[in-house]
């Protein structure tokens, strides 16, 4: 019991500071990137230190009084029929071995794997961009991936303008940026007055920023959700439902449109008398 303390206090201490940050509103995928890798480089450290830890919970058990050493069971025999296989199981000798093996390692193991597993889409979403803000010789390859990007995001940028801009940012990055994440580009570029010239890219970079990076925006959304559609709406249909979602989550951007202004153009557009004059 105390040696499984010991690993899931270092185990869970690990995955709970990066779940900390995850959470905050100011964290992009590329960070989210970095921490998870940070996050498995820790949880392969402990793997790799199952000595230490053994001796660590040894010494917390002595303190506490209870037996420090693993209760040694007898092995259980079989007896092998002439005509059976030879038994190849492997068979440990101590019971510190079993347990590392069996318990210890299986665990470990697991985790690693569905952490790998839970954030796979995640990295595949960040390969989309990543040419954006990486410095990179290899043009046919960012021309390649401009175009795939593109065809996903058809209905927000044109694939030949963003092609045209990823050739001129190329040679302009490394003169003019240090991009060292999305959002701090995306930040430079527009403190210097270039987002006319890469409208595209800005559109990409923003799109990429505004992407939750853990489940606690959907539970939110979910949320505003039980607020807005209560028992005295239960009629309320999805789309209507959805933009008084959006209205109360982005409140602050709501009550600075002009609703005067909207209107008009509102009236403007439908409006089916033509002036002849």
């Amino acid at each position: 019991t105390v040696v499984l303390l010991t690993v899931w206090l270092k185990t869970l201490q690990a995955v709970d500071d990066v779940s900390r940050l995850l959470q905050s509103n100011s964290i992009a995928i590329d960070d989210e990137i970095i921490l998870i890798n940070q996050l498995l480089d820790d949880l392969g450290r402990i793997r790799s230190s199952w000595n230490e830890l053994l001796s660590e919970a040894k010494l917390v058990a002595e303190s506490l009084g209870f037996e420090k050493d693993f209760e040694v069971k007898r092995t259980r025999k079989t007896k092998r029929h002439h005509d059976e296989p030879p038994n190849t199981a492997y068979f440990h000798d101590g019971a510190e071995k079993k347990f590392e093996v069996s318990v210890f390692n299986v665990g470990l193991d697991h985790l690693i794997q569905q952490i790998r597993s839970r954030f796979k889409v995640v990295k595949e979403v960040y390969a989309r961009f990543d040419f954006i803000w990486s410095l990179t010789d290899d043009i046919v390859a960012q021309e390649r991936k401009a175009r795939e990007l593109a065809k996903f995001y058809s209905t927000d940028v044109n694939e030949e303008d963003l092609v045209a801009e990823i050739r001129h940012f190329d040679r302009v990055k490394g003169a003019l940026f240090n991009p060292g994440n999305s959002l701090k580009l995306l930040n430079q570029i527009f403190s210097k007055g270039l987002e006319p010239m890469f409208p595209s890219i800005c559109i990409l970079l923003r799109i990429f920023n505004t992407m939750s990076v853990s489940v606690a925006e959907g539970e939110r959304s979910f949320s505003k959700m039980k607020i807005i559609k209560n028992y005295f709406r239960a009629t309320m249909g999805q789309e209507r439902l959805s933009s008084l979602m959006m209205l109360s989550i982005e409140n602050e951007l709501a009550r600075s449109v002009s609703y005067d202004e909207v209107i008009s153009n509102f009236a403007s557009r439908k409006a089916r008398k033509i002036c002849l004059a």
